[in-house]
């Protein structure tokens, strides 16, 4: 199985995706890879700092099977985050 990629950013929503991933990685043995746009830490809407695994400038799509979208309330820091911009904007070309 290729792997799952979750995209985080600023004040991502962690409620959204917590079941998701669990059941990703410990009932079909999935590998999550999480990535942002830099490898600073990356702090949830509540509040959980969470550190990414990969940058986006690493991630080679055709590696990965899927691609996780977090909602978040405040989405001020995400769309002044060009690289996140760019990155979406790139899979859009993809068969993903």
């Amino acid at each position: 199985m290729k792997k799952v990629l979750c995209i985080i950013y600023p004040n991502f929503s962690l409620c959204e995706i917590t079941a998701l991933t669990s059941t990703l990685a410990l009932s079909y043995d999935s590998t999550i890879d999480y990535a942002a746009s830099d490898h600073s830490m990356v702090v949830s809407e509540d509040g959980l700092p969470c550190q990414p695994t990969k940058t986006l400038d690493q991630i080679r799509i055709e590696e990965y099977s899927c691609v996780i979208l977090p909602g978040m309330v405040n989405i001020g820091p995400a769309l002044r985050d060009e690289k996140l911009i760019s990155f979406l904007r790139d899979l859009g070309e993809q068969d993903i």
